[in-house]
């Protein structure tokens, strides 16, 4: 047989590059066709297996789904919600510290009264005080009993918060201060604001002291707003003395004494072995200055309606009342070495701690000077007047400008949750 004859009979060998290429093409276009797969779809998960000895891996973040275009967030809800508490005013937000606002204005007229028998002063300038006082008492107690009547719970917050529950004293002192002013002109009213300042005092007093006693307190409690009740009843006895209730004036000034000696010692030892106490709450330190010119002002007063000033008894009671006398002046030159930092704070309603503590230590000083003729006795007694005067104005005259614009009546810090619509 020829070779081509051969070459024709014989079938021809496979290309081999030839269909490795076709077949990688094919390959790759499955491959592509996969892939698309994949990416149109969900990938699917595979389980990645750990040796027994490995750490567990940290929990997957599940995936969030995207916002909406427009939806609204519930952050921006939130912050719409507290802009509207802010713009909003509401009687819910009064605060129950504006009391110790009358305690400053009534003081201040009561401690010109003094001045003006002392040192021949003119007896209007201590006239407007009172009859101003007596005006923005009424004021502060409506407001604040409209804000009990449509908001109870806020009442209630008020009561058992462990230092703004303190205040409600003020509301009773104020009845007993403007007592005091009533009684030269009208003797009747000064009797019936007694008769229910005292015993509303003295309740406050026994509900304060029950609290204390059952609930839980922590040191950073204790400031000096807890010395308002007590010295409530050591007003009380001063108050109620020149109407005819010397004997009880003395049994509620023993509970205002003996208390007020028990928290001088816890507030010392709250400033000087605990943290400071926050800046809105360090005024409230002058109040500190309240207790001991009131119950020198009281051994006065209470001497004076039991025995006499010539009896034996009479000049031991004024030996007594000299000595605590000479206690306040010395925490008066206490606070003196503090006078810079406390003016170097923003303003708070708090300042006005600053304004009856005053007026009760220029009555102390003028009683003093009054029945002692010395002119450093003098001088102190009309510094005291001209520095509560002075800074009662100025306390009033900011407070005055927030009552105004709305600044009492709106939350210093509106709550996270979606606000209601107050009265």
């Amino acid at each position: 047989m020829s070779d081509d004859t051969q070459s024709k009979t014989s079938p021809a060998k496979p290309r081999p590059a030839a269909k490795t290429a076709r077949t990688k093409t094919g390959a790759a276009k499955t491959g592509a066709a996969k892939t698309g797969a994949v990416k149109k779809g969900r990938a699917r998960k595979t389980p990645v297996k750990r040796s027994p000895g490995a750490p567990p891996a940290p929990p997957e973040t599940p995936e969030t789904p995207e916002t909406p275009l427009g939806a609204r967030q519930p952050d921006a809800r939130a912050a719409l919600a507290a802009g509207k508490a802010l713009r909003n005013p509401s009687t819910r937000h009064f605060p129950v510290t504006m009391f110790a606002s009358v305690l400053g204005l009534a003081g201040l007229g009561l401690a010109w009264r003094e001045a003006a028998d002392a040192f021949g002063f003119t007896d209007a300038v201590g006239e407007l005080f009172l009859g101003f006082a007596a005006g923005f008492y009424v004021a502060v107690l409506g407001l604040y009993a409209l804000k009990a009547v449509r908001h109870p719970d806020a009442l209630v917050a008020d009561f058992i918060d462990p230092i703004r529950g303190c205040y409600f004293a003020a509301a009773s002192m104020g009845l007993l201060l403007l007592s005091s002013a009533a009684a030269p002109h009208a003797p009747w009213l000064a009797e019936a604001l007694w008769l229910v300042g005292a015993p509303v005092n003295m309740a406050v007093t026994l509900a304060t002291v029950s609290g204390w006693m059952t609930r839980e307190f922590h040191m950073h409690h204790a400031t000096p707003v807890w010395f308002l009740p007590i010295a409530g009843n050591l007003l009380a006895s001063i108050a109620g003395t020149p109407l005819g209730y010397g004997e009880i004036g003395w049994m509620i000034f023993a509970v205002g004494f003996i208390f007020w000696l028990v928290l001088q010692v816890i507030i010392f030892y709250r400033l000087l072995f605990h943290e400071p106490m926050e800046q809105p709450l360090r005024p409230t330190i002058v109040i500190m200055l309240a207790p001991p010119a009131l119950a020198a002002i009281a051994f006065q007063v209470l001497a004076a309606g039991a025995a006499g000033p010539a009896t034996e008894a009479g000049t031991t009671t004024s030996g007594v009342a000299t000595m605590l006398y000479g206690l306040t002046l010395f925490i008066a030159a206490l606070l003196l070495t503090q006078a810079r930092t406390l003016m170097r704070l923003p303003f708070a309603l708090s300042n006005w701690s600053y304004t009856f503590p005053l007026s009760a230590f220029t009555v102390a000083a003028t009683l003093y000077a009054a029945q002692h003729d010395s002119w450093a006795a003098d001088a102190i007694a009309i510094a005291g007047l001209a520095a509560a005067t002075l800074i009662t104005l100025y306390v009033f005259a900011i407070t005055a400008k927030a009552l105004l614009a709305g600044a009492l009546f709106r939350s210093p810090s509106p709550p996270a949750r979606e606000a209601e619509t107050e009265d």
